[in-house]
């Protein structure tokens, strides 16, 4: 449900994306973001966001004295991203590119995340992106991956659907960009990362994964 919202701050109004996404989330992407540099973001580290967006990811793993990236496909959301940097005096690498086509080269960073991005694709493109991501990855790096997910108890499968067929709807004929939830990550990762930790959030309608390439 959050997802299919977001799209249409990305496309309508990215000055007002932040306040949006941590409404429509309750908080928790703020409190993923925290986790992330808390337990997993170390000086000195190269880190791709994907699907940067507004920078705020960015942002934070700069306090960390990491060497952060971010790769966004809309130059709306990326020119809003070097704004709040301008702002906050915050140097941003940013690259415009699409997911599924990577303009890097093959493992450069110790860390790549994605937050709430892969639901915006096809499932074909989920597999293609997902190989892509691993590639990009140094040995032992972290693929850091939230996404909207369906929620295994039956009430809550049937509150999911009630909010979300008719915000589909209404965001597939405003901005084109259909948006559902992700299914079976961890298989279509295979044998390439394992699987570090995994976290819900929101009744199981938001998932955090942590995979640590072999």
């Amino acid at each position: 449900m959050a997802t299919i919202l977001m799209a249409l701050a990305e496309s309508k109004a990215p000055s007002k994306y932040e306040v949006l996404i941590n409404f429509l989330t309750l908080g928790r992407r703020g409190r993923i973001y925290k986790y992330v540099k808390d337990h997993y973001l170390k000086e000195n580290q190269f880190v791709l966001d994907i699907g940067c967006g507004t920078g705020k990811f960015l942002q934070i793993a700069d306090l960390k004295w990491t060497k952060p990236y971010g790769l966004d496909i809309s130059e709306k959301m990326l020119n809003q991203a070097l704004k709040n940097s301008k702002k906050r005096k915050t140097p941003l690498n940013l690259i415009r590119s699409s997911l599924t086509d990577l303009p890097i080269k093959g493992e450069s960073f110790d860390i790549i995340t994605s937050f709430l991005v892969l639901s915006e694709l096809t499932q074909k493109e989920v597999q293609k992106a997902l190989q892509e991501l691993i590639f990009s990855l140094k040995i032992d790096g972290l693929l850091i991956l939230a996404t909207e997910s369906k929620p295994k108890n039956l009430f809550k499968q049937i509150f999911f659907n009630f909010l979300r067929v008719p915000a589909y709807l209404v965001t597939s004929l405003l901005v084109k960009v259909p948006k559902h939830p992700i299914h079976d990550i961890k298989k279509q990762i295979g044998a390439t990362a394992s699987i570090v930790e995994q976290k819900t959030y929101l009744g199981g309608h938001l998932t955090l994964f942590i995979f640590k390439k072999h």
